[in-house]
């Protein structure tokens, strides 16, 4: 059996060097994907809560004028 050259010796851990390389940057790619997701998640629950708070703007606004005329209707 020969003894491998440096050269062959150098490409071998230069594949392993490389295959550790994509499984990190593949982890890396799921992990970035993840975060994509939550964000989006994030986003949308956001637009969600101004809309609720949008809303219950419009009725804290209608219940006011609400009171207001009924207060109005009760002066003689």
């Amino acid at each position: 059996m020969r003894k491998p050259s440096l050269i062959e010796s150098v490409e071998v851990d230069l594949n392993a060097l490389i295959l550790s390389n994509d499984r990190d940057l593949a982890g890396k790619d799921a992990e970035i994907a993840e975060l994509k997701r939550s964000l989006f998640e994030a986003q949308e629950k956001n637009e969600s809560l101004e809309i609720d708070l949008a809303m219950e703007k419009v009725k804290a606004d209608t219940d006011e004028e609400a009171r207001k005329a009924a207060r109005s209707a009760l002066q003689p």
